[in-house]
């Protein structure tokens, strides 16, 4: 029978694994995952997160965060709601003393969820490092990297996008010291004081300032580096070299390194005079510079190569010769971007692994290939483009398909009592596809628990129920099933009851 929607439940696990079908009409039946009910009912969900998607509904979209930097001294990455307002940054070393930064969703990042807004004249995020930190206390700097992204709002002198000052004793005598990055003159701009000595000598004032144009309303990545065992002091602005000097006594990499050290505790500030979007700011302990093409690519590009992959829950169809009718897809695919989809389907919820049942190729708006199985699962991948910028959006995938109800029971049940048996026969079941019939039988109304219960007739409209008790009575109902097997049966019929009786003896 396929023209006839009659939910079957076979248990509360069995629901909690499947989903949950919408009746687009009698005869037919649409699952939508995400739309209008979300994106909750997904076994697998890799490499993808949500966004605003076509009216205001949630979309599925690649993941555009890189998980958090290995030795992070600070790491503000502004994506999770957990830290608004903001109190510490995600390594835990530094707490906010104060700031005005506005949390903003994906739709204003560049890597992650969100990013944070900034407005000129604020102040924006004041930090204090605990006495581990890297500007937390006295101590050799070590390597350090300083990063982040940044669309400002406009590119005038005076934006300063970071600044610590402190004071640092050399000689028995305090020498004032600041580390310093902002605009000037459209050009972003890093200057240190007494970070480099020793012994009265050094490099008291260091100025590096980039040769590429800071553009007001473009993303860019900006990256300060310092190698404390070459003296290496390096500037690069979208992963290309844009200054570089050796901290060295004679300017070389063949020099003697001067140390470098960082002063007493004292607060840092981010974005304190800066308006505009701030993104992935994260101070590290090392040198933090790709070895390879490929790495600059890694650091640049939004998106990952690789793929972002879902996997829906299972669906019901009701029996094993439903019919998936068609699949659409709502989707957004800018430049170059791209998805695949696949379909498979099984008899039962515990023949899926990963890698079973063969996943076949499904494409939007066009005819599904045929599955077999009362199980179908849904996956769908999705690809950046060649450049890593551009990324899809899946809004809702629905899959139609024509259910495999089970056939109705016979219209009337009769029930004949007889010597320790009751003989049963039965109207035939309206549907055309009926293959046989299930006699259920107990000594309760409604409860056939007995022994034998329930007997397959086959495709016979009579059966016989021996071995019953004389004088009790006994309750039966008849159930239909297709070619799908007694696991595909039916509802079941009135209720009939009869009371088995001895034969009457010969002659009475």
């Amino acid at each position: 029978m396929t023209n006839r929607l009659i939910p079957i439940i076979a248990s509360s696990l069995l629901a909690a694994l499947t989903a949950l079908p919408l009746a687009a009409d009698p005869g037919t039946v649409t699952v939508t995952f995400g739309g209008a009910s979300g994106w909750a009912r997904l076994d697998t969900l890799e490499g993808l997160t949500t966004a605003p998607g076509r009216l205001g509904r949630t979309a599925l979209v690649l993941d555009s965060g890189r998980g958090p930097a290995p030795e992070a001294d600070l790491l503000f990455s502004f994506d999770s709601p957990s830290l608004s307002p903001l109190e510490r940054d995600e390594t835990g070393n530094y707490r906010v003393v104060s700031g005005d930064l506005r949390l903003v969703g994906s739709a204003y990042a560049y890597r992650g969820s969100g990013s944070a807004l900034s407005a000129a004249g604020q102040s924006a995020l004041v930090l204090a490092g605990n006495g581990e930190s890297l500007f937390g206390g006295e101590k050799s700097t070590g390597s350090f990297t300083i990063e982040f992204w940044m669309r400002p709002a406009t590119a005038e002198n005076g934006t300063e996008i970071f600044r610590w000052q402190s004071s640092v004793t050399e000689g028995g005598q305090p020498r004032f010291q600041y580390l310093r990055c902002g605009i000037r003159s459209n050009k972003l701009e890093w200057n240190f004081s007494n970070i480099w000595s020793a012994g009265g000598k050094g490099l008291p004032d260091v100025t590096l300032r980039g040769a590429t144009t800071v553009v007001p309303g473009a993303w860019s990545h900006h990256r300060l580096s310092y190698d404390a065992e070459t003296g290496s002091l390096s500037y690069r602005m979208n992963g290309i070299l844009e200054t570089i000097r050796r901290m060295t006594d004679d300017g070389t990499e063949r020099g003697s390194v001067y140390p470098s050290r960082f002063g007493k505790a004292a607060q840092v500030d981010i974005a304190s005079n800066y308006a505009g979007y701030l993104d992935e700011f994260a101070v590290l302990r090392y040198v933090a510079e790709p070895e390879s093409v490929g790495g600059y690519r890694e650091l640049l590009d939004r998106y990952s190569l690789d793929r972002g992959r879902f996997v829906t829950s299972l669906v019901d169809t009701g029996g094993p010769r439903s019919k998936v009718l068609s699949f659409s897809a709502e989707q957004s695919l800018p430049g170059t971007s791209g998805t695949a989809f696949f379909i498979r389907a099984a008899a039962t919820p515990w023949e899926f692994t990963e890698d079973s049942p063969r996943w076949l190729p499904l494409e939007s708006g066009k005819a599904p290939p045929e599955t077999a199985g009362r199980f179908v699962q849904i996956s769908g991948e999705l690809y950046p483009d060649g450049n890593g910028a551009l990324g899809p959006s899946v809004t809702s995938v629905s899959l139609t398909y024509e259910r495999d109800s089970p056939p109705w029971p016979p219209l009337a049940v009769f029930a004949e009592p007889g010597d320790a048996r009751v003989s049963l026969s039965w109207k035939a079941s309206p549907d055309g596809d009926t293959a046989g019939y299930l006699v259920y039988y107990g000594e309760h109304p409604g409860e056939y628990l007995c022994e034998g219960s329930p007997l397959d007739a086959g495709p016979s409209l009579r059966a016989a129920v021996e071995g019953l008790k004389n004088g009790r009575a006994y309750y039966f109902a008849v159930a239909a099933y297709d070619a799908g097997g007694r696991e595909n049966s039916g509802p079941l019929s009135d209720e009939v009851y009869a009371r088995p009786r001895p034969a009457p003896a010969a002659g009475r």
